[in-house]
């Protein structure tokens, strides 16, 4: 499965053309990672036509894509730049562990149709790759998981 991860950053960034010398700057992170799930999935039996269940594991993840976007103002001059020398320092491998609930309706035999809510805690550092200013950000979503199996 695909990861779409990121995340906003706000900080004051050393600028000479600015008066103060300092510009605040909103800076966007995206990254897709290919993602490999290892877990355990635990059903209560069933209840009429539907049963009941838990997930937890782990996500194994490669980086296959990263951008950074920044932007800020410079007195009436709005400035965009995309890929700032950070997205070299995005992490190549990332490891969570996830935990979810949800459910499954039983349409026909084996054929069913799911929907799990799951919370994805990053172990790894974000910034791990040249990361010379020893910046740390942990990537944690809510996700939700729908499909069919038959």
């Amino acid at each position: 499965m695909f990861h779409h991860l990121g995340g906003k950053l706000k900080f004051n960034l050393a600028e000479p053309a600015s008066p103060t010398g300092l510009v605040e700057t909103k800076r966007l992170y995206r990254s897709i990672y290919l993602t490999i799930p290892t877990g355990i999935k635990l059903k209560t039996p069933q209840f009429k036509n539907f049963v009941f269940g838990v997930n937890f594991g782990l996500y194994h993840s490669f980086l296959l894509s990263a951008k950074s976007y920044d932007k800020y103002s410079i007195g009436n001059t709005d400035i965009k730049k995309t890929n700032s020398p950070y997205v070299n320092q995005m992490a190549i491998f990332r490891e969570a562990g996830y935990l979810g609930i949800g459910g499954e309706y039983i349409i026909k035999g084996e054929f069913r149709v799911f929907m799990y809510v799951n919370y994805a805690y990053s172990f790894t550092n974000f910034f791990s790759r040249n990361n010379r200013l020893k910046e740390k950000g942990n990537v944690n979503s809510v996700e939700v998981i729908a499909g069919f199996s038959f």
